[in-house]
């Protein structure tokens, strides 16, 4: 419940309300990942659709593509399927529905 207080608190709950992609930087360990999660799960709820991505870059990029087809598009493809042919979809199901961006960056 302390996070959820303090986040509450924060600017940062301000800006959400405004802006549909925010930006997280800084140098590693100082809690980005931490309080994405806490955001995440504060504000999903808010929006038609919501997806949670952590650690992308040492995840299969085809691996992201189906977690985002399945989150935003309620769309699961066979392990056979191209993901690749659905990148349309994905991209339709992100630009027609209330989404929220929450980047995180390594300086």
């Amino acid at each position: 419940m302390r996070w959820h207080w303090k986040i509450k608190q924060m600017p940062i709950n301000n800006l959400l309300q405004k802006e549909s992609i925010v930006a997280l930087v800084g140098m590693g360990g100082i809690g980005k990942t931490t309080l994405n999660k806490k955001m995440y799960h504060l504000f999903h709820n808010q929006y038609e659709k919501s997806s949670f991505l952590e650690d992308v870059k040492s995840k299969d990029i085809n691996n992201v593509k189906r977690k985002l087809l399945q989150d935003l598009c309620d769309r699961k493809l066979h392990k056979h399927e191209d993901v690749d042919e659905y990148l349309h979809e994905i991209k339709h199901c992100m630009i027609s529905k209330k989404i929220w961006w929450l980047w995180m960056m390594l300086v």
